[in-house]
């Protein structure tokens, strides 16, 4: 348990490498003394993802999945949010129309499945298939999506609530892929006020909002205008590093 803990730290720190050791030992140990290792196969195989280590981590998610249906049935919510782990990391890994299909099938079977005690889980899925429908250009089928989420981290959380931004920001994305600057512009505009406010102005999340803001400013032509918001990206970046 304290080697989990550990792991999520170095991972919520960017600290892969460091992730992926402790949980390599602690599965170990597990594995030794008869109890589950599953919770730390699952975070191994967000490991991989973000390390673009795509085998491991594909591999690693279908034992999961398998495993996962084998105890509760494949219909499960804990089961669902796996294959949407997957359906994200076949998106990270470039697979668009694999994952796009993956999604469509997911967010069918989450409606039925989830109940109110999982929104937070829906909503990460449903973010996720957004996410798969821009990349693919279904902007449409991406906007409901977003606002959906928007809707209910805003009844959830509240409107002040860090993550009841992330969905604004993701509907800029939207906006400015229509080049519909006008919307794209509202909605970065709200989030950066909700993460300055709940975050701090030097949170390394104030930089998405900022950087569409500098894309907003380039798609009008106003290239003076983008260079603050694209400076204070830069400086947001050396802060994180």
């Amino acid at each position: 348990d304290l080697d989990y803990a550990r792991a999520a730290i170095a991972r919520e720190e960017g600290d892969l490498e460091e992730a992926g050791r402790v949980l390599e030992g602690a599965i170990e140990l597990a594995e030794a003394n008869g109890y589950s290792s599953r919770r730390c196969n699952q975070m191994y195989a967000d490991v991989f993802t973000w390390k673009g280590e795509w085998s491991q981590a594909i591999d690693t998610y279908e034992a999961e999945i398998a495993s996962c249906a084998d105890r509760v049935g494949s219909e499960h919510p804990e089961c669902i949010k796996l294959e949407s782990n997957l359906a994200f990391t076949l998106l990270k890994k470039g697979d668009i129309e694999q994952a796009r299909s993956r999604f469509d099938d997911l967010v069918t079977r989450a409606r039925v499945t989830f109940d109110g005690g999982y929104a937070s889980e829906i909503d990460a899925l449903l973010n996720n298939a957004a996410g798969a429908y821009e990349r693919v250009g279904l902007y449409d089928a991406a906007q409901e999506l977003f606002e959906e989420v928007h809707a209910s981290r805003l009844e959830r959380l509240g409107p002040d609530h860090p993550l009841t931004a992330h969905p604004l920001n993701n509907l800029g994305n939207v906006f400015a892929s229509l080049e519909d600057w006008d919307q794209a512009e509202l909605n970065f505009t709200k989030a950066l006020v909700i993460l300055e406010k709940a975050q701090g102005p030097t949170h390394f999340h104030v930089s998405f909002p900022l950087h569409g803001l500098g894309l907003v400013a380039r798609g009008r032509g106003d290239v003076e205008a983008e260079i603050p918001f694209f400076r204070r990206v830069a400086k947001l970046s050396l802060i994180h590093i």
